[in-house]
């Protein structure tokens, strides 16, 4: 949000729509991104698979030792992610090439 922006809401204690001030985000949290977590996992529509490779996908998983990086037949994104580690891990044996990825997501 530019400093030009202005926002507004209904208060309805006033009965009319007033102005809302946000204070600036502090300079410490700009730029930080959102890491994945057991309760929150990523998700990756470019990394799922069909349901019926699933278990392949579990298997290979398993095999190289990646932790963090899971396929759930539950979900239409089925390639559930918690450790950045892992996610690049299964890229690299992928052989995929993460353009949007920060330092360190290889």
């Amino acid at each position: 949000m530019n400093s030009t922006t202005r926002r507004f809401r209904y208060d309805p204690t006033a009965d009319d729509v007033v102005e809302v001030f946000d204070d600036p985000p502090s300079s410490s949290t700009v730029g930080l991104v959102q890491g994945y977590s057991e309760s929150k996992p990523g998700k990756s529509i470019g990394m799922s698979v069909h349901p019926s490779q699933i278990p392949e996908m579990n298997e290979l998983v398993r095999a190289h030792g990646i932790k963090g990086v899971t396929f759930d037949s539950s979900k239409r994104d089925n390639c559930q992610i918690t450790s950045r580690k892992g996610r690049r891990e299964l890229m690299k044996v992928l052989g995929y090439f993460d353009a949007d990825g920060g330092y360190g997501d290889g």
